[in-house]
């Protein structure tokens, strides 16, 4: 993230070497016109899809190790419910009027999903782990469209680009942390 950050940075001072303007611009011109703040946002959307591909891989692992996971809601069921509980809020929230009461979804939904969950791993209990999984994950899901409205309302002009940065920072993110916790478990830690 800071390697690519830098070369945001990189592109947004690079002084023109007399290439002729384009009309078009591309993708990296777009990069080079995010503001600071909107570059942060788009980077903490690159968070969010890193944290929600990783425990999307390493949930479904770490549930068949923990004491009860012979129960009935197998993890196979667990990722569904997160899915259709990312389904629902998000119909839900794309239903309600777009306005600055949003912007609490910004924060709360992060911190309060985020603590549903480490409730759920201390109690090391596989039914306490996937519902915990499960309601984190519907706060967190309220989050990232919010995340994306105020990165469109702030820079409509370069969303595009923002976005660029969010599939291209998150997936190597999330290729980092995946492979983190697979290099982790192979040798030896739960």
């Amino acid at each position: 993230v800071l390697l690519f950050t830098g070369v945001i940075f990189c592109l947004r001072t690079a002084p023109d070497l007399g290439r002729p303007e384009s009309k078009s611009g591309g993708i990296l011109s777009g990069i080079a016109t995010l503001t600071p703040g909107t570059l942060a946002l788009s980077l903490l959307m690159s968070l969010h899809v890193c944290m929600d591909t990783t425990f999307y891989f390493w949930l479904p692992r770490f549930l068949a190790t923990l004491p009860g996971a012979d129960f009935w809601f197998k993890p196979g069921y667990v990722i569904a419910a997160v899915s259709a509980t990312y389904l629902i809020a998000r119909l839900c929230l794309a239903l309600t009027p777009n306005s600055k009461g949003r912007d609490v979804l910004l924060i709360l939904p992060g911190i309060i999903g985020g603590l549903f969950v480490v409730a759920g791993i201390l109690a090391d209990r596989y039914a306490y782990v996937a519902v915990a999984y499960v309601v984190g994950a519907t706060f967190w899901c309220l989050e990232y469209p919010a995340l994306m409205s105020r990165v469109a309302d702030r820079q409509s002009e370069s969303f595009g680009s923002a976005i660029a940065v969010v599939t291209f920072s998150g997936s190597l993110l999330a290729a980092a942390a995946t492979s983190a916790v697979g290099l982790y478990t192979r040798a030896g830690g739960e």
